[in-house]
């Protein structure tokens, strides 16, 4: 377990499934070459530093493992697979889904007090969880397509409702950003917490994957030159 003063780096997910899908293939989305939400992967030795991590344990099911300064605590011990783990040290949680009764559930793990609080109880699949502060958001298989998901800890809000794919949610500050699937390609939305309007951001013609948040400044040197960084 970790303790009250323990810190994480930096999130790093393995994942291993011995099928070829979590759950049935109508429900995968492709978002790239080759690329599915809902695949399996190979384990990745290399990928295996500081940070969060899913992997089988002597049961076979996958579990949530912590390795700080190459040392390995375990923070999951059970008989359902517990994968996509993400650290967030804004609030110190990490989040991850839970294959729970035929479903993937989420989890959220407070690493101060050492405990575990589920979000979901749906009959649906709720997977690919993020936070950022008190906000979790993931992606939630809702009538035969993906939405996205928002939970301030208490009360989980359905963001989209639509019939197209819409996956890999972020947030930072006030902003929420995901992928979106329309019948030409790939969009980001860009969603706004305190309005609650979504704007699309157009693809200039290659695929769009993966939309996060940058940091964007300017660093003036010793001698005075400006760099924006």
């Amino acid at each position: 377990t970790l303790t009250a003063t323990t810190t994480v780096a930096e999130a790093v997910i393995v994942e291993h499934n011995s099928s070829a899908y979590q759950f049935n293939t109508d429900e995968c989305a492709v978002v790239g070459s080759g690329t599915f939400y809902c695949s399996s992967t190979e384990d990745s030795p290399d990928l295996l530093k500081d940070g969060v991590f899913s992997a089988p344990d002597s049961d076979g099911d996958l579990e949530i493992f912590v390795r700080l300064d190459g040392e390995e605590n375990k923070l999951t011990a059970n008989t359902v697979d517990d994968s996509a783990p993400y650290y967030d040290a804004l609030s110190e949680r990490i989040v991850w889904h839970s294959y729970i009764q035929d479903r993937y559930q989420i989890v959220s793990y407070d690493t101060k007090t050492n405990e575990p609080t589920y979000l979901t109880n749906a009959e649906y699949n709720n997977m690919e969880p993020v936070a950022y502060g008190n906000v979790t958001l993931w992606q939630a298989w809702v009538d035969n397509n993906w939405e996205i998901m928002m939970s301030d800890g208490s009360v989980v809000t359905q963001l989209t409702h639509n019939t197209i794919q819409d996956v890999s949610p972020h947030m930072r500050g006030g902003y929420v950003v995901w992928q979106t699937q329309f019948k030409d390609g790939w969009k980001v939305a860009v969603f706004d917490i305190e309005t609650k309007a979504i704007e699309y951001i157009e693809s200039e013609g290659g695929l769009i994957e993966n939309p996060r948040f940058v940091l964007v400044y300017d660093s003036t040197s010793k001698g005075g030159d400006v760099q924006t960084v």
